[in-house]
């Protein structure tokens, strides 16, 4: 991660005399030479865990209103690439304007008086005077050490419609299926925002056996229990993921293995000429697959993430094609 300078300073501001009350506005304003910073915050007079204000980064400025003139007020900036990960904190203070006029001293009755000295006249500017300030000279600030990790682990839920297909039989049997996922993110680091990593697949799918032209015929088949198979798979990718502020990209390509409980005529088992195998009196069909998958998901926090995913899935040894398309849910630790 580059260091880069961060100037924050003290544009300017002004003294407004209304009857008998003086207020100071003040404006700040900070200069970035990192075109990949994506937000700042500030605060003033504070650096509290809830007191900050988000803003993107096409905002540079900051003007406070109605402040006390008799005293220094002091800007916290930070800046982000993604709004989870902060920079350390830069900061330009404000001298106050005006200062507390010196009390007369008061002298005893019965000593004589000295010769009276007079009273220092309060230091007030002009009503609406403004002033500049030089900016505040700040050590570099960086987002974070280059040698600080990247890695995350999300926990990822999917689901799914799938589509087997049949070119050489013109036949497609869509079924629905469920996701869980282990995703291990930014093993390995290129850059600020890419990285390569590992995901573990476990899926399991419902396919309805009869034929589609009878889903419109018969409800009550189409809702019976016995008119599905269930299958179980799982599977090892090899993941890219490129993050750019609340957007991830991610990429992958693996493969796995499954096992079918299809044995009636019509089953994904049956069409996919699958190995048969038996555990107890039932019987299995089992197949290894290649597959690749193409998926964005848009953080809403630090944890939570929402998005879709498409799966390209090609079966052993039945040469049989499989696409998947599905919402994902995601929570990152």
């Amino acid at each position: 991660m580059k260091k880069i300078l961060l100037t924050l300073s003290v544009l300017l501001f002004s003294v407004v005399a209304l009857f008998a009350a003086q207020e100071m506005n003040v404006t700040w304003q900070w200069l970035l030479d990192d075109p990949e910073v994506q937000y700042y915050r500030y605060q003033l007079d504070g650096t509290l865990d809830d007191g900050w204000t988000v803003v993107s980064a096409d905002i540079s400025e900051y003007t406070a209103t109605g402040l006390d003139p008799y005293s220094d007020h002091t800007l916290y900036l930070e800046r982000s690439y993604d709004a989870i990960n902060w920079s350390e904190t830069a900061s330009s203070t404000a001298e106050a304007l005006l200062v507390l006029p010196v009390e007369e001293e008061v002298v005893p009755a019965e000593e004589e008086a000295p010769a009276q000295q007079e009273t220092a006249a309060p230091v007030i500017t002009p009503a609406e005077e403004t002033a500049v300030l030089e900016p505040a000279a700040l050590d570099p600030v960086a987002v974070a050490d280059e040698d600080e990790s990247r890695f995350a682990f999300s926990l990822l839920m999917k689901g799914s419609m799938l589509l087997p297909v049949d070119y050489e039989n013109f036949k497609f049997d869509p079924y629905v299926g469920a996701t869980l996922s282990f995703d291990f993110a930014n093993i390995i680091t290129v850059g600020d925002n890419f990285g390569f990593g590992l995901r573990w697949d476990i899926e399991g799918n419902l396919v309805n056996v009869i034929a589609v032209k009878d889903l419109f015929t018969s409800a009550k088949e189409f809702f019976d229990i016995d008119n599905y198979d269930a299958s179980l798979m799982t599977a090892l990718m090899f993941t890219a993921d490129v993050r750019a502020g609340f957007f991830n990209l991610n990429l992958g390509v693996g493969g796995g293995a499954g096992m079918y409980n299809g044995e009636k005529e019509g089953t994904i088992g049956q069409d996919y000429k699958l190995k048969d195998f038996k555990i107890g009196d039932a019987t299995f069909q089992s197949a290894a697959f290649v597959q690749g998958a193409l998926g964005m998901r848009f953080y809403m926090g630090s944890c939570f993430s929402l998005g879709l995913e498409g799966v390209y899935r090609f079966m052993l040894p039945s040469m049989t094609h499989v696409v998947d398309a599905g919402l994902v849910m995601g929570f990152t630790f």
